[in-house]
C-alpha cells in the first residue's frame, strides 16, 4: 500500500479484481446470477430471427451514396 499522509479526514479505499472476481463467484454460487428461460423467450427469440433481413451484396445505388 502507498504511504498515507498525516491527514485526519481521509477516507483511502482500494479496489481490485480480486474483489469483484470474489463478488461475481459469490453471487453465481448462491444462485443470484440464475435466469430460467421460458417458452415464450424461446418463441420471442425465434421470431426475431425469423424476421431479420440481411442482403450479402447492396445494390448499386447503395454503394454509390456510401463512396
Amino acid at each position: 500500500m502507498p504511504e498515507t499522509g498525516a491527514t485526519d479526514r481521509m477516507v483511502y479505499l482500494w479496489v481490485s479484481d480480486f474483489m469483484f472476481n470474489t463478488l461475481a463467484y459469490a453471487a453465481q454460487t448462491n444462485i443470484y446470477l440464475q435466469y430460467n428461460i421460458t417458452a415464450a423467450d424461446v418463441s420471442n427469440m425465434l421470431k426475431q430471427a425469423h424476421n431479420t433481413r440481411v442482403k450479402a451484396i447492396p445494390s448499386n445505388n447503395v454503394r454509390k451514396s456510401y463512396k
